[in-house]
């Protein structure tokens, strides 16, 4: 694992795992990278950039995506995600792409009360879902 903690709020981090002894070094494998900007030019958002590549002797896969964080008076706290994943499956010569869309919203309504919120849309492979998550939460 490897992190870089850069002026200006950026992050760099990579973390890259070998699976397995087969003498193939770059046959079975994980590889994990990310890029976050904290306060992104002064606007106070958030951006986070992340890519993640595997192979193995079955499949090889690679996927990327991307958020954008923003608080708005100490008190709405919004997320919008984005992720894509495609993959070929070895054997039998078949590829595939899933689509992840997607938003949170932390509301604080009051001191002890807080409302938290999250919609999806997932397709690709044969998938078409959309699913909608909320609960409240109360401090004592």
């Amino acid at each position: 694992n490897v992190t870089f903690n850069l002026p200006g709020g950026i992050m760099l981090y990579n973390s890259f795992t070998r699976r397995g002894f087969d003498g193939a070094l770059l046959e079975n494998y994980s590889n994990y990278s990310r890029i976050n900007f904290i306060n992104f030019l002064s606007t106070g958002m958030t951006i986070r950039g992340t890519f993640n590549l595997n192979s193995n002797q079955f499949t090889d896969s690679r996927a990327y995506g991307f958020s954008v964080r923003k608080n708005f008076f100490h008190r709405i706290d919004l997320n919008l995600r984005y992720q894509q994943y495609r993959y070929q499956l070895g054997q039998f010569t078949q590829n595939g792409k899933n689509e992840k869309r997607g938003a949170d919203l932390v509301l604080a309504l009051f001191k002890a009360l807080t409302l938290m919120a999250s919609y999806d849309i997932l397709q690709g492979s044969g998938l078409n879902s959309k699913a909608f998550n909320a609960e409240m939460s109360v401090r004592f």
